[in-house]
């Protein structure tokens, strides 16, 4: 052993040293710190997803509102997240496949990371196999919340030490050791602080010590209410893309676990969760673990007026194409695109950001022309195109990813199959997505289904559809581009849908 470190430990007897890293300080003052210490955070880590938190690498460049735009609904995400009302506890965000869910919550997210009160975050997503599994997301965000509240890190680390297996074990017990049993241990902390001040209160103080007391605590309150030790200050969580995650009993399962755990206890958090209005997700929301906790806001074109953003974002993205590519833009005239194109993308869009932001990408494209890439777009003659690359590409891969995933393909195919084949005939001369269709009438064209499981399967793609019931006379697709999509016999689509199209 170095003479440093013997010196270290003169006079010491009967002691153990195992994997500790020692740093002399100053003369008497001797400081041993070893990973040792945080084994279990280190365990932890080993089952966290690195690629779901809202600044990983792996999805960067995160999607994130455009400039101005979605400003009413970040304002109330805001007030709610500072809120203390019980009824606060949840918000659901929910709208169709492609309406800007995910961009809100990265920008809430990057949000409350600035101002410090963000907890933790985890986005789902299907094809990566760390961040559609179950068992990822408890972990992750404990991992989170060790590291962004001081009072939970020893707690929780203190959990996995006392069992290993906790990171595997199912999803129950995960939430229970490495969550609510930590905030619960810091709960009970704080009380015991607060009712010891409380007490010391009670006691005579001499003049000078109040004084100095009273200078302590105002120097604590004010370092109290950037902490988890303040019960005014609620931190923040999101969960994003919940109906990425496998199967859909794992998604009940999950918002299970959170519902009883706010309901019971009434945690410091604020819980955004964000997702498709699936019919099982839409099913738990409804149970009496989420009543008086739980808000829902959908994101359609009525409450936060979706459009007019579109139209902005729209606007404010031709414009920085025209600019960075004026060199290809000197022979077409201005205004470009007209107010008119400007209304016909709108209008595709049905209040979903999905199909502006894959038409500008398309447009934007380097390489080519902007202005023969919209009128590709918009369905104008365009010299050379031989229409191998279609400009929405993306756009029919989630349609088809979709699609594929319902568990009644072959109903799903007929239904869709006679409503492209009998709706025009119907109604001629009427937007195709705007039909309102009759569903016995649509029921009568495929016998021998039923009304019943033509409304199971169409439910199953609340994504595609606004929620279609027997005791509702009719139903509207959610996409206008969804429709071109049916219409298309491309040999993707021939693969899903043969008898749609």
């Amino acid at each position: 052993m170095p003479s440093g470190i013997r010196e270290m430990f003169n006079g010491s007897h009967n002691f153990t040293v195992s994997g500790g890293n020692f740093n002399n300080i100053g003369g008497n003052l001797t400081y041993i710190s070893s990973e040792e210490n945080e084994r279990g955070l280190c365990a932890l880590l080993q089952y966290t997803s690195t690629s779901a938190t809202y600044n990983a690498e792996a999805r960067f460049p995160p999607p994130l509102c455009h400039p101005g735009t979605r400003e009413a609904i970040l304002g109330d995400l805001k007030s709610w997240a500072n809120s203390n009302a019980p009824d606060d506890a949840i918000i659901w965000l929910y709208g169709p496949a492609g309406a800007g869910k995910s961009a809100i919550a990265q920008t809430f997210a990057e949000a409350c990371a600035r101002n410090g009160t963000l907890v933790g975050s985890f986005f789902f997503w299907h094809t990566d196999t760390s961040r559609n599994n179950p068992q990822m997301l408890f972990t992750t965000i404990a991992y989170q919340m060790a590291m962004s509240i001081p009072e939970l890190r020893p707690k929780i680390n203190a959990m996995v030490i006392n069992d290993f297996l906790v990171p595997t074990s199912f999803i129950e017990k995960q939430f229970n050791d490495l969550i609510l049993q930590p905030m619960l241990k810091a709960r009970l902390l704080r009380d015991l602080k607060l009712t010891t001040a409380q007490l010391r209160q009670t006691i005579p103080i001499p003049l000078h010590r109040k004084q100095q007391k009273q200078k302590q605590q105002k120097v604590s309150k004010n370092a109290c209410n950037l902490n988890f030790s303040s019960p005014d200050s609620p931190r923040v969580l999101i969960i994003d893309g919940l109906d990425e995650c496998s199967d859909s009993g794992n998604q009940q399962r999950i918002l299970s676990i959170i519902g009883e755990a706010m309901q019971k206890y009434n945690l410091p958090l604020r819980i955004l969760i964000a997702s498709r209005p699936e019919r099982s997700i839409k099913e738990s929301f409804r149970s009496p673990k989420f009543e008086n906790i739980c808000h829902w806001i959908p994101l359609d074109d009525t409450l936060y007026q979706a459009s007019l953003e579109i139209r902005k974002y729209l606007q404010d993205r031709f414009d920085e194409i025209w600019r960075r590519h004026s060199d290809l833009m000197i022979h077409v005239p201005r205004p470009w695109p007209t107010s008119q194109q400007i209304e016909y993308l709108v209008e595709k869009a049905s209040g979903q950001f999905i199909y502006p932001s894959t038409v500008l990408k398309y447009i934007d494209d380097s390489g080519a022309v902007p202005a023969d890439r919209l009128n590709i777009v918009l369905g104008l003659p365009t010299e050379d195109y031989d229409g191998k690359d279609s400009p929405f590409a993306s756009l029919d891969a989630l349609y088809l990813q979709i699609l594929s995933s319902s568990k009644n393909l072959t109903i799903l195919n007929r239904t869709l199959a006679a409503i492209v084949l009998f709706r025009r005939d119907i109604r001629p001369g009427i937007p195709f997505s705007r039909i309102y269709e009759s569903m016995p009438k649509l029921a009568k064209l495929l016998p021998p289904m039923d009304l019943g499981r033509i409304c199971a399967t169409l439910s199953e793609l609340h994504s595609l559809f606004y929620e279609p019931s027997p005791l509702e006379s009719d139903f509207q697709f959610s996409h206008a581009s969804f429709t071109d999509f049916l219409l298309d016999p491309s040999p993707l689509v021939m693969i899903i849908l043969p008898n749609a199209v």
